[in-house]
């Protein structure tokens, strides 16, 4: 989570949908904001999951997060996470063992110490965000809150990237889909994406 006090804004960092990239921008324009000054003295990452909003933050601050397909956001992760562990499991996780475990973490006893996947729904209170920003039109949504909010933010500098697997769609079959589909499936009503999605259009 990001908090800035000087312009009222708490961005709250959504893995795999562009957050690290959106977190860059808003230290450029607030370096010297709690979050930035932490982050500078002990590590970079300090607090980037948590998501809960400390009590000073009251009605007067935007509150800001970004959503992503769930199939996108899923295929994202793993790709990120084989590539450079953490735990070192994951490296050697294949896809589809993976989106088992995403969707039930019992089903994968061997996976142990790792941070869970979840829907945005049960990472956050979504009815206290005030801005969503779109992760497939993150550039426009971007410009939208500068305009929305008046902020002089700066363009956004892709960064952190999952390297290049194939396109998301290619990694799904219709089983692994209807597994995503029913754990993320209050993230796909509430973000209005498509239960199909996971096909090529």
């Amino acid at each position: 989570m990001f908090i800035s006090d000087k312009y009222k804004l708490v961005f709250l960092e959504v893995p795999r949908t562009g957050s690290r990239s959106i977190t860059d921008a808003l230290t450029n324009l607030d370096p010297g904001s709690p979050t930035a000054q932490v982050r500078k003295q002990q590590r970079a990452l300090v607090d980037y999951h948590n998501c809960q909003i400390p009590d000073h933050v009251d009605d007067t601050y935007i509150v800001v997060a970004a959503h992503r397909n769930p199939y996108e956001r899923l295929w994202s992760h793993w790709k990120f996470r084989h590539q450079w562990g953490n735990p070192g499991i994951f490296k050697s996780t294949e896809w589809s063992r993976y989106v088992k475990w995403a969707c039930d973490p019992k089903s994968a006893p061997e996976i142990t110490n790792a941070l869970p996947e979840m829907p945005i729904v049960e990472m956050l209170d979504c009815d206290r965000v005030t801005h969503w920003l779109n992760y497939e039109q993150l550039e426009a949504s971007w410009r939208q809150l500068a305009g929305e909010t008046g902020l002089p933010l700066s363009e956004l500098v892709w960064i952190n990237r999952s390297h290049s697997m194939g396109e998301y769609w290619k990694a799904y079959d219709r089983e692994l889909a209807s597994m995503v589909a029913g754990r993320y499936a209050d993230d796909f009503t509430r973000f209005n994406y498509d239960l199909a999605s996971w096909r090529e259009s």
